[in-house]
């Protein structure tokens, strides 16, 4: 059996409006069973490093860069935003886990009532309308805990402008100092 195997890795830099730098780090191995993301950040980063999805929250894995010069408030800002990352984290992987169960469990009892298998003897599968069903009644039962969700992660990014500015006039003013 032939295997090809080839590793494309791509490193690209964006700066956010209070001077972060970050890496985007992606590195894709890809053979002919299939494609891998490869999701282990660098043991050195010299920027935040954003790496692929997570496989239950699909959310990004950030891992954030400490500059040796850090000062309170870059300090105070970077820990408020990984808490926050990892709030979002928790919400969604919960919030995953419970939707495929879920989901799981439809599909289980509507195949058991309409019959494993269609009428050309192939294995049974939802149509998108039977699926609407469960998306629908799925969100109207967590509207309530969507809704708080939305307002909780309104109010703990509203929260980081305060430390993010203050990072911004400080890092403003030594710019101009040291020039």
């Amino acid at each position: 059996m032939n295997v090809t195997k080839y590793t494309l890795t791509r490193l690209y830099f964006r700066s956010s409006f209070i001077g972060y730098k970050r890496c985007y780090l992606t590195s894709t191995t890809k053979k002919e069973d299939g494609l891998k993301i490869d999701s282990k950040p660098p043991s050195e980063i010299k920027c935040d490093w954003i790496g692929p999805p997570d496989q239950l929250s699909n959310m990004r894995q950030i891992r954030y860069y400490i500059p040796p010069d850090e000062t309170l408030a870059e300090n105070q800002l970077r820990l408020q935003r990984e808490e926050t990352w990892r709030w979002n984290h928790e919400y969604w992987t919960k919030h995953n886990q419970q939707f495929f169960e879920e989901k799981e469990a439809f599909v289980k009892a509507k195949t058991d009532l309409l019959g494993q298998y269609d009428e050309d003897d192939a294995p049974r599968k939802l149509t998108p309308e039977e699926m609407s069903e469960f998306y629908r009644k799925f969100l109207n039962e967590n509207a309530k805990k969507h809704g708080n969700y939305n307002r909780e992660w309104y109010k703990k990014n509203f929260l980081l402008l305060w430390p993010a500015f203050k990072v911004f006039v400080s890092r403003t003013i030594k710019k101009v100092t040291t020039r």
